[in-house]
């Protein structure tokens, strides 16, 4: 098997498993503070045992390679988990993961800045496209609660984009274990808000079922961009937009807002459009 087929392979396998997660989410009838809690830790504990897997007795070392950015990694990383929860909790699933997959835009953005990589011209055109289908979804929650849901949605996309920024930057180590790392710092950064022992049996179930599928798509999210460009990542990841959006009106019958439909439209066609041209122009 080609390295190419192999990180495609990969990555929508993790998305795939990823899919679920909002589904999940709805279904646990527990506070966000106590799902965030035990999410952290079984997601944490997942990765790391994954980690374990892939460097056997070297897995010490790779935790200790991750270094400074992998602290940073882990921070950040939190900070987008805890923003995409409160999201789900306050705005619709098609919005949050509409919303938030927007995170390749502001990583470009990012880039940009802090690692004065060039920006292409279709880049900022797709920028202005996305950026305005941004404001038609969230214009269809202003005046109600869930413009809260739909700017923490937002700001999981602005740390998830930090995060994809940062792996950039120390894609020659193995960032696996600092999103282990993550999920504890998640876990610590909630208990002081959370009951984790108030939790029933059949919610126990899904959160652990949750935690699972995290720790196996997050281990091969951050895996499949070391075989394959990173505009064919973000040419994947809107999959999981769909797929999420869908099992949730599947199984729980959530319907999309007319403007997340039309936004999500927008947002999905100008980063497949965008993905399509740099791949072609590699």
């Amino acid at each position: 098997m080609s390295d190419h087929l192999k990180g495609l392979l990969i990555t929508v396998a993790g998305i795939i498993a990823l899919s679920p997660d909002s589904l999940i989410v709805r279904m646990i009838d527990t506070d966000q503070w106590t799902l965030l809690f035990w999410r952290g830790i079984i997601s944490g504990l997942g990765i790391a045992l994954l980690s374990a897997g892939f460097h056997g007795r070297n897995t010490l070392t790779a935790f200790q390679r991750v270094g400074r950015s992998g602290v940073v990694l882990a921070i950040v990383f939190t900070a987008s988990t805890i923003f995409f929860i409160t999201a789900l909790h306050y705005t619709s699933v098609a919005n949050t993961l509409i919303l938030a997959g927007t995170a390749p835009i502001f990583a470009a953005l990012m880039s940009w800045v802090l690692l004065s990589e060039r920006v292409h011209f279709r880049t900022l055109i797709t920028m202005i496209v996305v950026f305005g289908a941004v404001a038609l979804i969230v214009s269809g929650s202003y005046g109600s609660g869930s413009i809260w849901g739909d700017v923490s949605a937002l700001a999981c996309a602005v740390m998830m984009a930090a995060t994809f920024v940062i792996m950039r930057r120390s894609k020659s180590h193995d960032m696996t274990p600092a999103m282990a790392l993550s999920g504890f710092v998640t876990a610590v950064a909630v208990l002081p808000w959370a009951a984790p022992f108030d939790v029933s049996p059949q919610d126990a179930l899904l959160i652990v079922v949750l935690g699972v599928l995290i720790a196996v798509a997050f281990a091969l999210l951050t895996i499949g961009p070391r075989y394959i460009s990173a505009p064919e990542v973000s040419m994947l990841m809107p999959l999981e937009t769909v797929f999420g959006t869908y099992l949730v009106w599947l199984v729980l019958g959530e319907i999309p807002g007319t403007h997340a439909i039309i936004g999500g439209g927008i947002v999905i066609l100008a980063l497949a459009v965008h993905s399509a041209l740099a791949i072609r122009n590699q």
